[in-house]
Formats: C-alpha cells, structure tokens, sequence
C-alpha cells in the first residue's frame, strides 16, 4: 500500500487505494515473470494513471495491467534477442 499512496502522492482516498492495492497483488501473482522494484513502481504508477482516467473496474484494470506486462515481457525479450512464440498460429514463426 505504502507504494501506491507514495506514488499517488496522497491524491486517492483509502478506499481507492485499497481497490488499486487488490489489483496490483492480483497481477503481480497472475504474471508469469519475477518483478523488480522498477517493474513494481511501473505497474503501481499505470494502474494510479488508469483511476485518474476514470476507469474504476478492478477487473477491467486487471485485464489492461495483464496485457501491458505481458506486453513489456515479450519487448523485452525480443530487445534481448530472445525469440518468442508467436501467439495465434499461421503467425510469425512457423
């Protein structure tokens, strides 16, 4: 929680920041990868920027912090030469 409130520099209420703070451990358990501190910082400030925006919905928020790290671990990958399966078959790769 201390992250959040840190980041979000005491311009949520509680309440706001407990339903951020539910989020944020339900993608950091779902991820498929280990998270830094830079990573962790990252993930709190997109999901403060997504409140501010108006989108309130814990699942919603969930889905689109889901799909920006999976996102930012495949870029990462690829920036390291790593190669990736592609997603959907008949793409990509064979």
């Amino acid at each position: 929680m201390q992250r959040l409130q840190r980041l979000a520099k005491g311009s949520l209420p509680r309440k706001n920041l407990e339903t951020l703070k539910r989020v944020f451990d339900q993608v950091e358990r779902e991820a498929r990868f280990d998270f830094d501190e830079h990573r962790r910082d990252r993930l709190a400030t997109r999901l403060i920027w997504l409140f501010r925006c108006g989108l309130v919905n814990p699942s919603h928020l969930e889905k689109i912090a889901m799909l920006w790290e999976l996102t930012d671990d495949q870029l990462g990958k690829s920036r390291a030469g790593h190669k990736t399966k592609p997603s959907l078959p008949g793409f990509g790769e064979p």
